[in-house]
């Protein structure tokens, strides 16, 4: 008995300790963030560099890929339900894909939560000069974008970003602005490393054997992630994640220019694609990753809600009201950050239907099986972007419907909480035959 209390206490204590380090690491992680906005605010910057957004005539090393423009990036019409049982389609202007290139660079330096490179004293990003001030949000809150004349601008790298660290061998950077998040990492990041492992591999296979090869993420990158760059990548590799108040220098960098523009847009009046529309290749390489990952392809049969966390954006204010409908209609209600890729990837091959609020977890619509239907609770603002699961949903043969949450407490920003018409979201089941089929 002394040893078992024994035993249980240094249990409890451990428990404690892990509770008191991640306590102290979120601590951390905030003060740095802090510090780096401080600095923006009060001009204290370490240096300026010219910013390009062209990748010629910088000094570069040689282009290994380049993915041609002309590429097929069709943008299906969005589905909005309305009352009575119609269906609006909501249509947008057609997007042009834009040229994807694979470099090879040397002595790189590389910006925390960036797309962007350090190379002869310029700072490269691909889209930082698309940012109209007036328009979007920040792009980056470690650099801040200095207007000097109708033809250049500067960028603005803050003193407290000033943790170097080196990188021998090769480095592959799966890092830029919102790559933490589950969605924009599976279809902005994921879909680099998937180009360069298929256009690549040769290369890859032959340097594994004298080089070092990192792949580089951000520091908040979620676990899970990590499972679709095990699942995608064939050559020796180690991971490595950048903080956010560190630069890295790296030798060998294989740099993939992104697939499309990705602009912050969340307080605008009116929604634009060309600020932020999901390319059709980049989809497939990630649909293509998903067939391959798939673990059951019985007949789908699940009714899933995707629940939100207290403390998480766009809550549904009255979920106590929709939570009691959806049990009526026998929905599962999950939080699809508790279970792994994987169980994640399960749980959507068995569903028939899915509903949440317009968030990261609908990432997973690829894994859905054809001729199943998604539901996402959108805001009703003129500036949401009905097409940021059109995509995937195309791609899997997924039926996508939007239907639009009330607007009581004066909602001007998409991430602001919400309130669902639970007999609007009755009426759209009727529509679907989901209690007479699936209940």
């Amino acid at each position: 008995m002394p040893k078992l209390r024994w035993l249980l206490t240094v249990l409890i204590d451990s428990r404690e300790s892990l509770i008191k380090m991640d306590w102290l690491r979120r601590k951390l992680t905030a003060r740095k963030a802090k510090r780096i906005r401080r600095d923006l605010k009060k001009n204290l910057y370490r240096k300026e560099y010219l910013v390009k957004n062209i990748l010629e005539g910088l000094g570069l090393g040689r282009t290994l890929f380049t993915l041609d423009s002309h590429r097929n990036n069709n943008l299906r019409p969005a589905k909005i339900y309305q009352n009575d049982e119609q269906i609006l389609l909501y249509k947008v202007s057609q997007m042009s894909g834009i040229e994807v290139r694979i470099v090879e660079l040397n002595n790189i330096n590389l910006i925390a939560r960036s797309d962007g490179f350090i190379k002869n004293n310029v700072f490269f990003h691909p889209d930082l000069l698309l940012i109209d001030k007036d328009r979007h949000d920040p792009k980056n809150q470690a650099v801040k974008l200095k207007h000097v004349n109708d033809t250049n601008h500067c960028a603005q790298i803050p003193k407290s970003l000033r943790k170097m660290r080196l990188f021998p061998g090769i480095t592959i950077s799966l890092i830029k602005e919102h790559s933490f998040n589950y969605y924009h990492f599976v279809y902005e990041c994921l879909p680099k490393l998937l180009l360069i492992q298929e256009k690549l591999k040769i290369y890859f296979t032959e340097s594994s054997r004298t080089k070092p090869i990192t792949i580089l993420i951000d520091q908040h990158v979620p676990e899970q992630c990590l499972h679709y760059i095990n699942h995608s990548v064939s050559f020796s590799y180690e991971i490595e994640r950048l903080a956010s108040d560190e630069v890295a220098h790296c030798e060998t960098l294989i740099y993939c220019s992104p697939f499309f523009n990705a602009l912050d847009n969340t307080s605008v009046d009116s929604f634009s694609i060309s600020d932020f529309y999901v390319d059709k290749y980049a989809t497939l390489l990630v649909k293509k990753l998903a067939d391959s990952m798939a673990t059951d392809k019985t007949t789908p049969s699940k009714l899933i809600y995707l629940d939100r966390k207290e403390g998480q954006k766009r809550r549904i204010l009255n979920s106590d009201e929709m939570k009691k409908l959806l049990v009526e209609y026998n929905f599962d209600i999950i939080f699809p950050d508790q279970f792994s890729i994987p169980e994640q990837i399960a749980l959507f091959q068995s569903a028939i239907c899915v509903v949440g609020a317009s968030g990261a977890a609908f990432a997973n619509i690829i894994h859905m099986q054809a001729g199943t239907t998604a539901v996402v609770l959108s805001p009703n603002l003129s500036l949401t972007n009905y097409h940021i699961f059109e995509q995937q949903a195309e791609a899997a043969n997924v039926n996508l419907i939007h239907l639009q949450t009330n607007n009581l407490n004066k909602i001007k920003r998409l991430h602001d909480d919400s309130y669902v018409n639970t007999e609007l979201l009755k009426s759209l089941f009727s529509s679907l035959n989901i209690q007479e089929k699936y209940s």
